[in-house]
C-alpha cells in the first residue's frame, strides 16, 4: 500500500466532486470514507522508536501539516452532509476544500 501525497489527496478529491455532481451519495460516502482514513493516518501523532520524539506522518511526507489538519476537519463535515443526504452543500464544501488544497498543492 502506498502512502498518500499531495497529488493523491487532489485526485480523491477530485473523485468526491465527481462523485457529488453525478448525484451519487453511495459513492460520495465511499470517496469521503477513503479520503478521511488517509487524512487521520498523515494527521495522527506518531512516535519515532530511536529518538522518542513524535511527529505527523504528513509532515514526513512533504504535507503541510495546519493544512492537511484543516482539510481532515472540512472533510469530516463534509461526510456529514452526505450521511444527512445534503449532497448539495457537500459538494460545495468539497469544491471550496478543493480549490484551497489545490492552490497550496503546488506550493509544497
Amino acid at each position: 500500500m502506498s502512502s498518500p501525497s499531495p497529488q493523491s489527496v487532489t485526485d480523491d478529491l477530485n473523485a468526491l466532486v465527481e462523485a457529488l455532481q453525478a448525484g451519487g451519495q453511495g459513492q460520495a460516502h465511499v470517496c469521503i470514507q477513503a479520503l478521511l482514513s488517509d487524512l487521520k493516518e498523515l494527521t495522527t501523532r506518531r512516535r519515532n522508536p530511536i529518538t522518542r520524539q513524535s511527529f505527523y506522518p504528513a509532515e514526513v511526507a512533504d504535507f503541510d501539516i495546519a493544512k492537511t489538519l484543516a482539510l481532515r476537519k472540512a472533510m469530516a463535515q463534509v461526510a456529514a452532509e452526505i450521511e444527512d443526504g445534503n449532497l448539495i452543500d457537500a459538494l460545495e464544501g468539497c469544491r471550496r476544500e478543493l480549490s484551497t488544497w489545490s492552490s497550496q498543492a503546488g506550493n509544497g
